[in-house]
């Protein structure tokens, strides 16, 4: 951030961001999309390999505008949307209120060819109409104000019209999910979701409304879902406007610095780059997608240009509108986008756990496949499922190695690259976290705002001008309870700078530090570590130095006191406050290199042993096992051992046995951690039973500490199946929101007993359910149990629930009543302990999944049915027992045939 560069905080639209640089995307976060291998919590999705080059085009210029011809003016049009309804083009300024020539207006409606035929003004709520949306199921509007990063939606009164007396609007917070700078907004039909565009990053915010149905924003305020893409990694510099385009069901984001128009699909995969540059465009900074004004059955581009901004010239008064045209093909099929995350440290021989996240557009099928393979390194890489998007590797000798994931749809194949620095048992682990986004690194200036913009980042002051400068490391995968061994800043330079420079640097105290903002105090106002570091800053002597003379100095001391916090949590954001006198002028965010804090830690204590789980399902002699709800403190588990209680064994997560006779077998299951400490457990199964109209199509379950639990419906489940979602947190205070992605809950039970809070929700399934993510959404960390079972030819029946109220280690299902011949009986358990490492079902019952976490206040929990037709009249009573005491929650369910 130059000294030359004092633009407003509010130059709008990324004015100031016009300035030609690469786009660093370090650090990759994982994100569960439409067609995913792993369902993890949201974040940031960036890869580190580009898929297939996507189509080249050329628009023809159709028509120009002048928008500043309109009356009264529009001299910086700044958003456009399509109405379909009135075939009409919605134009919003942002701009126009700040110059002489407004007239009260700042919202206008023209016909296809560019005629004026309406106005509004939303001055009295926004003076910032960045950009505008419309929804033509419900006839809403909606606008994004990057100002106070804010979404409002508007739905028009009495009189029909937008931007009068009688709108009933209501807003959400974009900041809530880290939309710092939401220049435009665009509604999608398909879904019914909501697109958000940076202007700051080039990052899009997809946002789904929660159960609802309203956009009210993410919790704890609302119940909507965001999920982040970053399309910097495809050439996109200053992303402005972003538009539907109804006849493919795409968006289109248009970038006035590199001239063009891209098109994604609603995962964010690029499908065309289409060159605008016939229109001559000054700084395009919105588009949308209407039929031709000389041919209603061609779709055309229609883009909005601010040309010179007015904080550059206040008389300006240039706006224009473009229609443009061009021929797409049809959407071809995409590769798929691969995530493996940020890089990791680990020991040698010590387990790491693996994740890929695939993202497909279901073509040719919706299956997709994961491969993990070794690209680089000194030793050897074992993975322990290669094949399976989450798996484990060990490392043989210490030093820097890349393993790859490769995501394939059978046709293409996308891939993305890990970087994992292997150090030696015991030694400390390195971890480099980069400046993420632009208002992670900000110069908080004397005259009343905070500077985000421009390639230069001013340590400490600008010239003379005395500043404090706010920097944060988000994503910080360092556990709570780690001991800091190193910690330091590195910058690298952006110019010479000799003059004498103290920097006095402060950690922020802040559990998980928000991002920083426009406020006039938006880095002072933060609460300061006790300890803070002195940096007699070392002369540098050019440009692009990243030495020791450019490394902060030691800041062990203030990372240790934020990262001792009580509620320090891996994943947090770390935050500095750097104030002091001299100047050293280094490269930021928007510049060609970030900076990033440097950490090496260390973590107390030695290997926990693991922890073993599994449920079996029978058909006649044929059994499937499933023991994926073993866990391990430290990461995945690296080895399964089953012993079938027939003489045979077996090896893998989900083994399968056909068994030479019926009867009940002892089967037990060893799993094995990544430093080879073992645990078993040992469950009676029954095998040889009679099918029944109803059928168990499939179960899953997930158990672990977390604000996001989710996993995907078993692929065998079928349209018409009951399906029932059972939820164990080990708090009561936590807002619980959802579920969502699978829509269509009822709920059927919500009780709290002492300081555990147990739920149920069931729904019939639908065509599409099956594969899709369900999740829910937590305001706070809670530990949690998530199961869901589904069964074929059933319906939901009588529901009952009873709580223990002393701690006990048996544990009675409540009794409920039968009254259809061939019903089957849903049983459930679950307790919150520090103990409870075992649940052993009642006889006569089927295992379906049994879920052990691990830690103090940690949930466990069984889900378990019939089997079988149970006898009409009272059913239940059943007696599950623990290995320690505790309290315990059970629920009964009575599944009657469904017709």
């Amino acid at each position: 951030m130059t000294m030359s560069e004092f633009p407003r905080i509010n130059v709008h639209h990324g004015r100031g961001r016009q300035l030609q640089r690469e786009k660093r995307r370090p650090g990759r976060g994982v994100l569960a999309g439409t067609v995913a291998a792993l369902l993890i919590a949201p974040m940031a999705l960036v890869w580190s390999t580009l898929p297939a080059a996507a189509a080249n085009l050329t628009a023809t210029l159709v028509r120009t505008v002048s928008t500043a011809n309109y009356n009264p003016p529009s001299p910086d049009p700044s958003g456009i949307t399509y109405n379909s309804d009135r075939n009409t083009l919605l134009i919003s300024d942002a701009e126009v209120d700040e110059v002489s020539i407004f007239r009260g207006v700042n919202l206008y409606e023209t016909s296809l060819s560019g005629v004026l035929q309406d106005t509004g003004v939303t001055t009295s709520y926004t003076h910032e109409p960045a950009g505008i949306g419309y929804n033509p199921a419900n006839k809403h509007v909606f606008l994004s104000d990057d100002d106070q990063a804010r979404v409002y939606e508007l739905a028009g009164g009495p009189d029909g019209r937008y931007g009068t007396s009688d709108d009933v609007r209501t807003t959400f917070s974009t900041a809530a999910f880290g939309g710092g700078d939401s220049e435009d907004v665009e509604f999608f039909p398909p879904t019914g979701e909501v697109f958000v565009l940076e202007g700051a990053d080039t990052d899009i915010h997809r946002v789904s409304p929660g159960p609802d149905g309203l956009f009210n924003g993410v919790a704890p305020t609302g119940d909507d879902i965001d999920t982040e893409f970053d399309i910097g990694r495809y050439g996109v510099d200053d992303p402005e406007g972003i538009g539907f385009y109804p006849g493919r069901n795409t968006v289109l984001v248009v970038d006035s610095a590199t001239e063009t128009a891209y098109e994604f699909n609603r995962n964010m995969q690029l499908v065309n780059k289409i060159n605008i540059a016939a229109s001559n465009q000054v700084f395009a900074a919105g588009i949308t997608v209407a039929p031709a004004s000389n041919d209603p059955s061609r779709w055309d581009l229609y883009i909005v240009d601010r040309g010179v901004d007015n904080d550059t010239n206040p008389a300006e008064n240039d706006g224009k509108l473009y229609e443009m045209s061009v021929q797409l093909p049809p959407i071809p099929n995409l590769a798929p986008v691969v995530s493996v995350g940020n890089d990791q440290p680990t020991h040698v021989g010590e387990s790491l756990a693996l994740q890929a996240v695939v993202r497909d557009d279901g073509l040719p099928t919706s299956a997709t496949t994961v491969d993990w393979q070794q690209v680089s390194g000194p030793g050897t890489v074992t993975f322990g499922s290669p094949s399976s998007a989450q798996t484990s590797a060990t490392f043989s000798a210490a030093g820097t190695y890349v393993v790859r994931a490769v995501g394939s749809d059978s046709a293409l194949s996308g891939s993305d690259d890990l970087q994992v620095a292997v150090v030696a048992p015991g030694g400390a682990l390195p971890l480099d976290t980069p400046v993420q986004r632009a208002f992670d690194d900000v110069e908080q200036r004397p005259t009343g705002y905070a500077d985000w913009v421009g390639t230069t980042l001013n340590v400490p002051n600008a010239g003379t001008t005395t500043q404090t400068v706010g920097l944060r490391f988000d994503n910080l995968d360092v556990p709570q309870g780690a001991t800091v061994t190193e910690a330091w800043v590195q910058f690298t330079s952006a110019g010479a700078n000799s003059g004498t420079t103290a920097v006095q640097i402060y950690g922020i105290a802040e559990n998980d530090t928000p991002a920083f903002t426009t406020s006039p105090t938006g880095v002072t106002s933060r609460p300061r570590t006790q300890a803070h570091a002195t940096w007699n800053a070392a002369a540098w002597t050019g440009t692009g130095q990243a030495g020791t003379a450019q490394r902060t100095a030691d800041l062990r001391v203030e990372a240790q006191e934020v990262l001792s916090r009580p509620g320090w949590r891996r994943g947090n954001a770390l935050g500095f406050s750097l104030s002091g006198t001299g100047e050293r002028r280094a490269s930021s965010h928007d510049g060609p290199a970030t900076p990033v804090l440097h950490l090496a830690y260390t973590v107390p204590g030695g290997n926990t042993a693991p922890v073993a789980a599994f449920t079996s399902s029978c058909t006649g002699l044929s059994c499937t096992f499933n023991g994926s709800g073993s866990s391990d403190a430290e990461g995945p588990i690296a080895g399964y051992a089953w012993n079938f209680g027939d003489s045979t064994t077996g090896t893998g997560a989900q083994p399968a046995h056909t068994y030479g006779a019926a009867g009940t077998y002892t089967v037990a299951l060893t799993v094995t951690d990544g430093a080879g400490a073992t645990n078993t457990v040992t469950h009676p199964v029954t095998v040889g039973g009679t099918s029944t109209g109803i059928a168990f199509h499939g179960a899953i379950g997930y158990n672990g500490n977390t604000t996001s639990p989710a996993f995907a419906v078993p692929s065998t489940v079928q349209a018409g199946d009951v399906l029932v979602l059972f939820a164990t947190l080990n708090l009561t205070t936590a807002t619980v929101t959802g579920p969502t992605g699978v829509t269509g809950w009822t709920s059927i039970v919500n009780v709290v007993s002492g300081s555990q809070r147990t739920m149920a929700w069931s729904k019939i399934a639908s065509a599409s359910d099956a594969g899709q993510a369900v999740r829910l959404t937590f305001d706070t960390y809670a530990k949690v149990s998530l199961q869901l079972t589904g069964y074929g030819g059933a319906s939901l029946g009588t529901v009952g629930q009873r709580s223990d109220t002393t701690a006990v280690t048996a544990h009675v299902t409540p009794t409920a009543n039968v009254s259809a011949a061939g019903s089957w009986l849903l049983s459930y358990w679950a307790d919150k302990s520090s103990t409870t490492t075992n649940w052993t079902s009642p006889a006569g019952s089927v295992d379906r999944d049994e879920r052990i976490g691990s830690g103090s206040g940690l949930i466990a929990s069984l889900v378990a049915d019939s089997g079988a037709p149970v006898p009409t009249g009272s059913a239940g009573g059943l007696t599950a027992t623990t290995n320690a005491a505790s309290r315990a929650t059970m629920i009964t369910i009575v599944l009657p045939p469904s017709g």
